[in-house]
């Protein structure tokens, strides 16, 4: 399986990083329905859908994240997903970036 650092064009590498993360906010303030859906989910998923990676996507996000929006699937919608197949979670993190491993494209590029 690629990491999503391998992607050729992904839909999500014209978006800011944090956008990919909003359902915290939501937990944060004090939402917790599977349903909950943000403005900022909505928008990400909208960008999922039109991605040629989001199958490849969404399997890279069960398998190896616990946060943000990963193949248009968000964190509950994965949680959900990880119990009925028994999946578990192999985390990357940031290994090396010169070499490519572990970043996603979903991280925000800042330089001081």
């Amino acid at each position: 399986m690629r990491g999503p650092w391998e992607y050729e064009n992904p839909s999500c590498a014209s978006v800011g990083g944090e956008f990919w993360y909003p359902e915290n906010d939501a937990s944060q303030a004090g939402f917790t329905a599977l349903n909950y859906q943000s403005a900022e989910v909505q928008i990400a998923k909208s960008v999922c859908n039109g991605c040629s990676h989001k199958q490849e996507c969404g399997q890279w996000g069960l398998k190896h994240e616990r946060y943000g929006i990963w193949g248009g699937l968000g964190e509950r919608e994965r949680s959900h997903i990880r119990k009925r197949l028994n999946i578990f979670v192999e985390e990357v993190g940031n290994v090396d970036i010169a070499a490519g491993v572990g970043n996603s494209p979903h991280q925000s590029n800042t330089s001081t």
